[in-house]
């Protein structure tokens, strides 16, 4: 069992040096310690009892081989009982223990029929449950420092001490919360650029139409009526008459993603948000080569079919 342990706190160890340098992960670098911690500690206490273990398998197997009868569900569970405790009073359990073995042995005497041994093991098993708190705390406390040494010697992967893994929190942990902070920022952007508050930067129509380039990639902000409507697989185009004025039409493309599934439709009153995306000419099959300001929106506001007396 304490080679299986042993194998255990090896590949618990690689795991930190992985998700520490390699592929750094909070939650798993902290689960890889936990497990280190405990898998020493776990080889430590059954290590000492292996012989012990060992002696009380041969002697079960010989009084197996030397019966003839076989063994009722009755004397299995009195034997699994009594594999809880290292002392025949049944006052202290036996190294090894855990908590899903008791339980498992729980369940076990539980399918028994009623009997006055059945109700002696439940006892048994009442005082295993009451003993293994203290157990567990104790072992803990006791084996911890030992249990690293041991298992120190076991490999050269495992020979980090347990201030090192302390460090190697600290600095993990270190590490993490600056990631954190700078998804917090990222994140915090992005709930930014769906903001139509933050592109009211004052830019008006008329300077975007006059010197575009002083304003080429610039937040800007304009509500008009939609004059024509232009869709296609990825992105939807749209001519805005700005503040319903047809005189100061304003071209915005915007990725269908960003409309949330909501079709702008002619004569409906918006507000644009987005990037000046410069002068964008294009020929008219009446007045031949037209040339007006462009957005590159981020957000739009559809407030609904613009009433009959808005504009100019």
């Amino acid at each position: 069992m304490s080679i299986i342990f042993t194998i255990i706190f090896i590949a618990s160890a690689v795991g930190i040096w992985y998700f520490w340098k390699k592929n750094p992960n909070k939650k798993k670098l902290i689960a890889s310690i936990i497990i280190l911690v405990l898998s020493a500690i776990l080889i430590a206490t059954t290590s000492g009892d292996d012989s012990k273990s060992s002696t009380d398998s041969s002697n079960q197997v010989s009084t197996k081989k030397g019966s003839t009868k076989k063994i009722t569900e009755l004397e299995q569970a009195t034997i699994d009982v009594d594999a809880l405790f290292s002392n025949s009073k049944h006052t202290k359990l036996l190294s090894g223990t855990t908590e899903e073995t008791i339980a498992s042995v729980k369940k076990e005497v539980s399918t028994l029929k009623s009997s006055k041994k059945k109700t002696q093991l439940n006892r048994d098993i009442l005082k295993a449950e009451k003993l293994w708190p203290a157990f567990k705390e104790t072992s803990i406390k006791n084996s911890a420092s030992e249990s690293v040494k041991l298992a120190s010697e076991s490999t050269v992967r495992a020979s980090e001490s347990a201030s090192e893994s302390s460090k190697l929190v600290a600095e993990s942990e270190s590490s993490v919360r600056a990631e954190s902070e700078s998804q917090a920022a990222v994140a915090a952007e992005k709930a930014k650029e769906k903001d139509p508050a933050s592109y009211q930067s004052g830019i008006t129509y008329d300077q975007v139409a006059r010197t575009p380039d002083d304003y080429l990639g610039k937040k800007i902000y304009f509500t008009g009526r939609v004059l024509q409507v232009m869709e296609d697989d990825g992105e939807t185009q749209i001519r805005l008459a700005v503040d319903g004025n047809y005189d100061n039409v304003l071209l915005i493309d915007i990725n269908n993603s960003d409309l949330a599934g909501s079709r702008i439709l002619e004569d409906d009153l918006v507000n644009a948000a987005g990037y000046s995306n410069g002068i964008i000419s294009y020929k008219s099959t009446m007045s031949g080569k037209i040339s007006i300001p462009s957005m590159s929106a981020k957000v739009i506001e559809n407030q609904g079919a613009a009433s009959d007396d808005y504009g100019y």
